[in-house]
């Protein structure tokens, strides 16, 4: 059970620190997909969003 909770944390940092490079080269809140900029309230709700809701699921 502890590791489970390990690994889900650094899934989380892993997260966090891909975030915190696209923020580095100016890419945050841009669909990783279509270029195109992920809304302020989708980033308010989840700032580790890549995708826009068009390509959320893809």
């Amino acid at each position: 059970m502890e590791e489970d909770v390990v690994k889900v944390v650094e899934q989380q940092i892993e997260q966090i620190e891909k975030t915190l490079e696209r923020m580095r080269n100016n890419s945050f809140a841009i669909c990783e997909i279509c270029g195109t900029h992920i809304s302020l309230d989708d980033i308010l709700v989840d700032p580790l969003l890549t995708r826009c809701k068009d390509h959320l699921n893809s």
